[in-house]
């Protein structure tokens, strides 16, 4: 008899998330079954869960990047078992919910003490390796030590952003000289990421843009932040320099921001990219690159915030992103409003 099985579900478009019993998940060709215990919040939940600007299939329910143990696996899948303690980018989402179905190739195995660091990187880490893999960047070659500098420079806008902190970590790992943004009251956190210069975003936007035309130009540009303010401060910064760059985002385009001739705005689903240019790219993220950097400690997602009350915290826990969360990262235990009987 299967267990029982709890979720957060989004009955429709723009809808009121909803908790209560579901289907225990069916074990999918090439997949497993996980026992959920914590889920990282990531923005793509708060817009769909609020806009419903994505094509997917309602009721829904959406977490995009979680952890928890394997419960199940398909004979195919060779690198995981029952028990493993496991972190998985879930393009279906399951997140909300206690037990979920994935596909094993987007699922790697860790120790039962780095599951929520994995959690917590995993789909910010898979967007700036998209970003960095359609621009033919180098990669880090080992996941203890930084690649030898390549004396090429890249500017991230956004250092506290859970995206923009791990893309500075994994820029400086493959060689790059990192410039990057905050505010000064996470000037230390961005720095600790190793950024070689963080400029003040508080000040004029003028004078932002002075500041990091100073320490261009760059290679490689990605901005973290998206907004119409952020596009164009990089817009200006990257149309200062001679020949063309491109600006990799991941927001919509701004409809009120003049990009220079020489700057071309790129913006996709990076990991869905990533995942259709080079499988063998995601193989690597997923077995080698995140297991053993989280556990080298080389690779941190920002502070983690705990969001209690389980299950039915989760629109409390949406409604917090949407307002805006600097130098943190969400997280929240499936189980922790379950009867003590279900534990």
């Amino acid at each position: 008899m299967s267990p029982n099985n709890f979720a957060a579900v989004l009955p429709v478009a723009q809808g009121t998330i909803t908790v209560g019993p579901a289907d225990y998940p069916t074990l999918p060709p090439g997949g497993v079954i996980l026992r959920n215990t914590v889920v990282a919040f990531n923005p793509v939940d708060w817009k769909i869960a609020r806009y419903g600007n994505r094509p997917i299939q309602y009721p829904a329910v959406l977490g995009y990047s979680y952890g928890g143990v394997v419960e199940a696996v398909d004979e195919t899948v060779l690198h995981l078992k029952k028990g493993d303690y496991v972190f998985t980018h879930n393009p279906k989402a399951g997140g909300f919910q206690r037990f979920s179905a994935a596909d094993a190739k987007f699922v790697g195995k860790v120790d039962d003490k780095s599951v929520e660091e994995a959690a917590a990187v995993v789909l910010n880490l898979r967007t700036i390796i998209g970003a960095a893999v359609e621009a033919g960047l180098d990669r880090p070659k080992d996941t203890k030590t930084a690649n030898p500098s390549n004396g090429k420079k890249a500017l991230v806008y956004g250092g506290s952003s859970s995206l923009g902190a791990l893309a500075i970590q994994y820029l400086v790992q493959a060689g790059y000289t990192v410039i990057s943004t905050s505010s000064p009251a996470n000037h230390a956190l961005v720095s600790g990421f190793k950024a070689a210069a963080v400029v003040d975003h508080t000040q004029s936007a003028d004078d932002v843009i002075a500041a990091l035309k100073q320490h261009g130009p760059y290679d490689f540009a990605f901005d973290a932040i998206s907004t119409s303010p952020a596009t164009a401060i990089n817009a200006a910064v990257l149309g200062a320099q001679s020949g063309d760059i491109v600006l990799y985002s991941v927001g919509p385009p701004p409809t009120d921001v003049d990009i220079p001739e020489n700057v071309t705005r790129v913006v996709k689903a990076w990991p869905a990219a990533l995942a259709a240019s080079d499988p063998s790219f995601d193989e690597w993220v997923f077995v080698k690159y995140i297991p053993e950097a989280v556990a080298a400690g080389t690779l941190k997602s920002v502070p983690l915030k705990l969001v209690h009350g389980g299950l039915g915290a989760i629109d409390e826990a949406l409604r917090k992103l949407e307002k805006g969360v600097s130098a943190q990262k969400l997280i929240l235990y499936q189980w922790e409003d379950a009867p003590k009987d279900e534990l």
